[in-house]
């Protein structure tokens, strides 16, 4: 099928070019395969448009024919090559334009290390605003430069991500009397390529050389007017280059300076343009948001791992930095020996008149309650209980102050509502039941937001682990009802047809906030899939809304969301990534970590030896539903190494610890040190308890090392300090997805210990613990 797609392309392209070859492409005289990323996301797509000077006229040097195999263009037939210049040739010449020199620049700004460039070139020599109009017919080259561009970019959109666009004129007519039309018809392109690329805000940055009239100003005038009516836009200067002889083109040096000042005007536009999902990767589910001022704090569930509830606190709510957690005292969370998918559902946050309140359910406990605290990141109170009795309680706040508690009864109870005294958690009203949602099972999660005079209940239905997970809203004059469903219910999902095929799936469970900028958005929980498991557990997803005064919220458009988000965001404030190996040199562990349940915290160290982390095993064992001595961090991404550097030296046949991949306590893989300096590794699934391999190893410190992508987990160890690693196993990453240990969590990296069966007299050291994904 790829083969004849491609024919069909190369033999389109030909009868759009019969007089002459003005398609872009890569110089390709080496032979050489472009390699593209696995992950599309970090395929970074550039439109390259305009004039001659796009294309390219300053001669052609050495330094110029030397590609990079992270940088390529999309060539004459429609593939995928390393990119040289020149990226453009008609039948008279062409040599260095801004693209290469751009994308170097990009290439040294991205972060990831397995980010490639792709440069899309669509330039036209010659070419005036007028051609590059929808359906615009170019009689010197014979086509449709529009149609052809973007026929061309969506293809190249199948391997990679759009992440802006550059206009690079040669020059054109910017007279007064003409200079409203230029400025009209470039902001109709603009428009033009956002809707139809479906990308709003879609970055551009436009350039050109001065115009005839006014050479001193170095820039368009009419570009530089446009910063201040168009969205998502900058201009380049030309300032301080040099012409070629005809008095239009730039030279070689030029064009490469030209090149670097796009890739920091577009660097900056892209602070405010597109993001990656999940925003939260790994087990973070039922996300709850609330704004004060131009910061935003995000909760979500932990079920039986202590501490309960995380904290995060945000500037865009993109980028999220924990800051603590609301519940880190047993007198304020008790989950002795609960369920690992009961305990702690579903919170919510929310801010009155300096106070934050976090109200969630201990379903292992004693129901409803909520904490308080002036400062999220310090102590919070211990739980005020409420009676009113489901699961999933929210705080909703009318006009006039009165606090109002909804809930959900259970499985098909509905939504209930009451009025709820917030110092005391009585419940002040008849509790009331004011909607069963549209139809879909286990009604749940309910947030009411008040807008345009309307109080609108939002829900999520479906299951929440299943694939028909939705959100759904309904909306009333009173906040007791009757409440009117949406007319396009569900306003969320992808359980339809057009979506069948995402990775993503189960969204639901949301939360909707508007920004300090006056825009919506809203957060859910959702899956990721590979094949037709999952293993990471449910993540938290990020997508906009647009809500018009009174009507009803349409999330993302009405499409289906994706990994690579591409739409104008609050401006991005990323926080600095965290380092990949924790050295335990800190008085207490970082906020990634999190125990089973309550921790006997008599078995944890970070004292008995500088440096390390000590632990001690109980007489419990992991697969006991109990605390026993495991410390651990979420799976964040498909792919990771994690390797940890341990001594231990066990004194009794019932001593062992090690390293282990936990999704519950049936179903974990296990390698640990056992006595005789015998090495373990060992499968313990459902009823299947299986030894995969058993080796002597060197006493003293040993390294143990787990990696991960989406099919397999591989397990070694060096005895020799790193300096070469043996493999063990590979064991399916399946047999820890959801689909088959079930529960809610994902899965956990941990260290333990135990003396399966009575308490141990040796002690394991952890000396680092670092995961690179």
């Amino acid at each position: 099928m790829k083969t004849i797609v491609g024919i069909a392309f190369i033999l389109s392209l030909t009868f759009l070019f019969r007089p002459a070859m003005l398609l872009s492409q890569a110089n390709t005289d080496s032979g050489e395969a472009a390699n593209l990323p696995a992950d599309k996301s970090k395929f970074h797509l550039y439109l390259l448009m305009g004039q001659s000077n796009m294309a390219g006229r300053g001669a052609v040097e050495p330094r110029d024919t030397v590609g990079s195999p992270r940088i390529l263009c999309l060539n004459a037939d429609g593939k995928w090559a390393v990119a040289r210049e020149p990226l453009h040739w008609d039948r008279k010449n062409a040599g260095v334009g801004p693209g290469l020199s751009f994308a170097r620049e990009m290439l040294e700004r991205a972060s990831d290390d397995d980010v490639v460039i792709g440069l899309v070139p669509c330039a036209k020599g010659g070419s005036g605003i007028d051609v590059w109009k929808r359906g615009a017919y170019y009689e010197p080259m014979q086509c449709r430069p529009y149609d052809e561009m973007l026929d061309r970019t969506r293809r190249a959109m199948k391997d990679g991500a759009l992440r802006g666009v550059l206009w690079h004129q040669g020059e054109s007519d910017c007279t007064p009397d003409k200079a409203a039309v230029y400025k009209s018809k470039l902001i109709e392109l603009i428009g033009d390529l956002r809707e139809d690329f479906q990308m709003s805000g879609l970055p551009f940055v436009a350039g050109e050389i001065p115009a005839f009239q006014d050479r001193d100003k170095y820039i368009n005038p009419v570009f530089e007017e446009l910063k201040y009516s168009a969205e998502n836009y900058d201009v380049v200067s030309a300032g301080g280059v040099n012409m070629l002889a005809d008095g239009i083109h730039l030279d070689a040096a030029s064009q490469r300076a030209i090149g670097a000042r796009y890739a920091e005007k577009m660097s900056e536009l892209q602070l405010s343009f597109g993001y990656e999902n999940p925003v939260l990767p790994g087990f973070y589910p039922d996300p709850s948001i609330c704004r004060v001022g131009e910061d935003y704090y995000m909760v979500t569930s932990t079920f039986a791992y202590f501490p309960g509830i995380p904290i995060f606190r945000g500037r865009d709510l993109i980028h999220w930095n924990q800051i603590g957690f609301c519940l880190t005292r047993d007198s304020q969370l008790d989950l002795t020996r609960c369920g690992l998918a009961s305990g702690l559902w579903a919170p919510t946050i929310r801010w009155r008149n300096g106070v934050f309140y976090m109200i969630c359910t201990n379903v292992s406990g004693r129901g409803n309650f909520f904490v308080t605290a002036t400062d999220p990141a310090g102590e919070w109170s211990d739980p005020i209980w409420i009676r009113q009795g489901g699961v999933d309680p929210s705080i909703f706040w009318d006009d006039d102050g009165t606090a109002y508690l909804t809930s959900t009864g259970g499985a098909d109870a509905g939504i209930a509502v009451s009025k709820i005294d917030l110092k005391t958690g009585e419940i002040l009203s008849d509790v009331v039941t004011v909607w069963y949602g549209t139809g879909g099972r286990h009604p749940e999660g309910p947030h009411i937001y008040k807008k345009d005079g309307y109080y609108y209940l939002m829900i999520a239905e479906g299951g929440s682990t299943k694939d028909g997970h939705c959100v759904t809203i309904a909306r009333a004059r009173n906040v007791f009802g009757p409440y009117d469903p949406c007319p396009h219910n569900p306003i969320l999902t992808h359980y339809r047809r057009v979506s069948q095929n995402n990775p993503i799936q189960s969204l639901g469970h949301g939360e909707i906030v508007e920004a300090h900028d006056g825009s919506w958005w809203l957060a859910c929980l959702g899956i990721r899939y590979t094949g037709r498991h999952h293993i990471l557990g449910r993540e938290t997803f990020l997508m906009p809304v647009e809500w018009p005064r009174g009507g009803w919220p349409l999330v993302n458009g009405g499409v289906p969301i994706e990994e690579r988000m591409n739409c104008r965001t609050l401006p991005q404030h990323p926080f600095p990534e965290p380092p990949a190996r924790d050295e335990f040199d800190a008085p207490t562990l970082g906020f990634a970590w999190q125990y089973l349940r309550n921790p006997a915290r008599e078995n944890y160290s970070l004292t008995d030896r500088r440096g390390w982390l000590t632990l001690t095993g109980s007489e419990l064992t992991l697969g006991e539903r109990d605390n026993p001595t495991f410390v651990g961090r979420r799976q964040l991404h498909k792919d990771f190494t994690a390797t940890a550097r341990m001594e231990f030296a066990p004194e009794s046949e019932n001593e062992t610890a090690g390293m282990c991949l936990y999704m519950s306590e049936k179903c974990r893989y296990e390698l640990y040190i056992a006595k005789g300096n015998r090495l373990v590794l060992r499968y313990r699934l459902n009823r299947i308890d299986h030894i995969e391999k058993e080796v002597k190893v060197k006493s003293g410190p040993i390294l143990l090392r787990a990696s991960g992508n989406k099919d397999f987990y591989t397990f070694y160890y060096s005895d020799d300090d790193g300096k070469s690693f043996k493999t063990l196993g590979s064991p399916d990453t399946r047999y820890l997805s959801t689909e088959n240990a079930g529960g809610f969590s994902g899965v956990f990296i941990g260290l333990y210990a135990s003396g399966n069966g009575k308490r141990s007299r040796a002690k394991a050291h952890y000396d680092f613990l670092e995961i690179k994904n």
